[in-house]
């Protein structure tokens, strides 16, 4: 449709591997990647995400908030497989870090097994945050997902995803844990074709 969506397309030769396990609303949809049937150490969970705009007619039909969905997804999918999410979120996180500065375990405080967040630097032609940017960040620090782009793989991965008539943005990402960074073979931002005022990822 005019103003976003989403689609989910499959290769045939993996596609007995893959299940679509949970849908909200259309604009967030899981499937899972089984680990037995495509010879993984563990399953995959991938969200394909296109979230509304703060402005978006969709929020006057359906009073949600898709960052609350999503952590609470994430957080029980973690529990049993590595997470991917990859899409449009709509915000812009700028340059900001995705990952609790300064985080240290605190004797006392902590439980033993807490694990601090570590800096991580990341690059980015997109130095505006917004405030639907600032809740992918909030969900990342949540969560322990990293932003892939403009981390991974090289520089061109900081690069613009969305062009319109007020300008370029960074807005479409692939969010994982850093320690499932080593799963991806190719991670980058595909020029702009005809087709789209988005870059695919």
């Amino acid at each position: 449709r005019n103003s976003g969506g989403v689609a989910m397309f499959c290769s045939l030769d993996i596609v007995e591997g893959v299940k679509v396990i949970r849908n909200h609303f259309d604009t967030l949809i899981w499937v899972k990647l089984d680990k037995v049937l495509l010879n993984l150490d563990e399953d995959i969970y991938l969200c394909s995400a296109y979230v509304w705009g703060a402005d978006s007619p969709a929020y006057d039909v359906v009073n949600v908030n898709l960052f609350e969905i999503l952590e609470s997804d994430i957080d029980e999918f973690s529990s049993v497989g590595a997470v991917y999410v990859a899409g449009d979120l709509n915000g812009r996180v700028g340059r900001k870090p995705d990952y609790i500065s300064f985080d240290a375990n605190i004797n006392g405080l902590n439980s033993a097994d807490y694990t601090p967040d570590v800096p991580s630097s990341r690059a980015s032609d997109d130095q505006t945050l917004n405030t639907q940017g600032v809740q992918i960040l909030d969900l990342c620090k949540s969560t322990g997902l990293r932003v892939c782009n403009g981390r991974y793989n090289n520089c061109k991965t900081g690069a613009f995803t969305f062009v319109g008539n007020n300008g370029c943005s960074v807005i479409d990402y692939l969010l994982t844990r850093e320690c499932d960074f080593d799963r991806l073979t190719l991670f980058g931002i595909r020029e702009f074709n005809e087709f789209s005022d988005h870059a695919p990822l």
